[in-house]
């Protein structure tokens, strides 16, 4: 009997381990960025339903308002009191 290892080409192996090394070297990067813009789309939606800002902070994972403004203008080109504002027109 054969192991499913050994069944293995050169080039798959190869290319599983490359895929492998790429994934542990980016993941954390990827991940990070994968929460805070989960993070914020929550944020987003706690904003339209009317929460302050400074609870929105809180409840969706920021540190503090500067924390989720900071993330929040990047995704959005406001902060959140900005993008509170122009609901409520």
């Amino acid at each position: 009997m054969t192991s499913r290892l050994m069944k293995f080409q050169l080039p798959q192996l190869c290319r599983s381990i490359i895929s492998f090394v790429y994934l542990t070297n980016n993941l954390a990067s990827h991940h990070h960025q994968y929460v805070l813009n989960c993070r914020i789309i929550q944020a987003r939606k706690y904003i339209e339903s009317g929460l302050s800002t400074s609870r929105v902070a809180l409840d969706a994972g920021f540190a503090d308002n500067s924390h989720l403004n900071r993330h929040f203008k990047r995704v959005f080109g406001l902060t959140s009191t900005q993008y509170q504002r122009q609901l409520s027109r």
